[in-house]
Formats: structure tokens, sequence, C-alpha cells
């Protein structure tokens, strides 16, 4: 039932063709138009719009000591052949010259080849260089990491790095959710996202990682509703599916990785990146630290 209603968007697409084609065989032109309406619609709304059209980022402001903007790469590297695809993974984070990177799934030979490739230099700052921080979800600044707290939740470790920002400090904590694949795992996957609710978002914050929830689960609606805005919602095009895409269906189904930002910061941008050999889709943010 969790993996039927994290693809409600696209279960809507069978009854709607249903009734455009009942529509059409009418004699009606005006059900055959309100029929055609909603079902473009409806494709418009849960095809990757910016692939096709293009989706407009708000410009970046000019001036200042870099404007409070902050531009995020967050993925989940996916474990299993990470160790395969080192140079690939390095060669799509370069590209994207991120101000701060937070992957998930990593393993010893992907994180040993980061660490030695020059590419990645402008990413300093780690938090898995810190004493005593696990080292499978990561979190690299172009700035100082005054502090790295770990935090155990449900079995899963959140990593807090408070990162000294050009226009003052910002938290981002680097999420990876279980996965409810059985009724063990259904549990600790809603007490997770309800702790990640509720976070403090007194002062800037993001919430970074591979969420393995969707915004029609209810556990995920529960961050939502603490007052966490998801970027893709605020600067998405379109329904923008990040999992899977590793061959085993066309098109990804699922939007399980979020970037979610406190009521301090504008979303200026938000698009999905190349896989790189995952089986998820980075999710590429430029966000505005208000009021700079």
């Amino acid at each position: 039932m969790i993996a039927v209603v994290g693809i409600t968007p696209l279960l809507a697409g069978g009854p709607l063709l249903v009734g455009s084609i009942a529509a059409w065989s009418s004699r009606s032109r005006v059900l055959r138009a309100i029929a055609a309406l909603t079902f473009v619609g409806f494709a418009v709304t849960t095809s990757p719009v910016d692939a096709v059209v293009g989706c407009g980022a708000d410009p970046i402001p000019v001036g200042g000591a870099n404007d409070g903007v902050v531009r995020i790469y967050s993925a989940n590297v996916f474990a299993e052949t990470a160790d395969q695809r080192v140079n690939e993974v390095i060669a799509a984070v370069a590209s994207e010259d991120p101000d701060v990177l937070v992957l998930q799934e990593m393993t010893g030979d992907l994180l040993a080849g980061m660490r030695n490739d020059a590419r990645l230099s402008s990413l300093p700052h780690r938090t898995d260089a810190a004493p005593g921080v696990p080292s499978g979800e990561i979190i690299w600044s172009r700035w100082p990491i005054g502090s790295v707290d770990v935090e155990r939740v449900s079995g899963i470790d959140l990593i807090h790095a408070t990162i000294d920002g050009p226009t003052g400090p910002f938290v981002v904590t680097a999420v990876h959710a279980t996965a409810p694949i059985d009724d063990n795992l259904v549990g600790p996957w809603q007490r997770q996202l309800e702790s990640i609710a509720d976070l403090d978002a007194s002062n800037p914050r993001v919430l970074a990682g591979d969420f393995n929830a969707t915004g029609d689960h209810r556990p995920f609606r529960t961050v939502l509703n603490a007052g966490w805005t998801d970027a893709q919602e605020e600067k998405g095009c379109g329904f923008d599916a990040t999992w899977p895409v590793d061959g085993r269906l066309p098109l990804p189904v699922m939007r399980l990785d979020h970037v979610m930002v406190s009521d301090h910061w504008r979303v200026l941008d938000l698009r999905l990146g190349e896989p790189a050999g995952s089986d998820h889709l980075p999710v590429l943010t430029t966000i505005l630290l208000d009021g700079t």
C-alpha cells in the first residue's frame, strides 16, 4: 500500500484516459474539449516539463558577499555499485560546482576517491573528517563547518552540520530515511519522518537527502505540516520523479529525494541532475537566504 500511495499521481492517468476515450466517442464537442484539456493538463503536470519546455530560474542577485545564495547538490549514489563508478560520480558533482554537497549511501572506495580528487577541492570542509562522524552520509562545503552533530533516530543517523556561510551560519541536515519495504521497517520510517519534522527551524536550516517518501505519504506530510518547504513544490517543474532510473522501469515514478528548507530561504531554482549510474536522480537546488 505504501508503494501504491507513492505513485498516486500516476494512478489517476488510467481513469482519465478511459474517461477521455468515452468523451471523445460521444457527439458532444463540449465533453470532447473538457476531456482533452483535462488529460493534457494531467500529462503536463506529471511529466518532466523542464526537460521539454525548460524551467525558468529566478535571477540570482548580484553584489554583496555571494548574496546569501547557496547551491546544493543532493544525491543517493547507490552503494551497491558506487565503488565501480567513482570517476563518474566525481565528474557529475564537479560539473555542477555546488557550494554544499550532500550524498547518501557512500562507500569506502567512493569516499577515498573523492577525498583524493582535485576536482572536488572547492569543497574542503567535510563532515567525515570530524572524529566519530559516520561516513555513510556526507556533507561537504565550500565554506567552513563550525560544528558537526550526529543524532540517532530510530535506526538512522541524522548528520547536522553548521556551516559558516558568507552571510551568516546555517545548518544542513543529511537525511536518509529507512525504506519501508516490509512490516518491520514501516514503524521506524514513520518515527524518523516525525523526528525530522520536529527539527528546530527557528534559524536558517536545510534538510537534504533520500526521504524514501513522496508528498502523498502521510509521514512526509508531517514534515510539510511542521512548516518545512519542499523546494520542488516551491520551484519545481512537472512531477520531477527521482526513482528508479536503473532500467527497472522506463521512467522514474516516485519523488523520494527532497531538499527541504526553513522559512528563512527563498528557492531560486530546482532541477534534476544526471544519475551517474545511480538508481536515483540528484536534486540540484539554488536557494537564497531571505533578507540578503
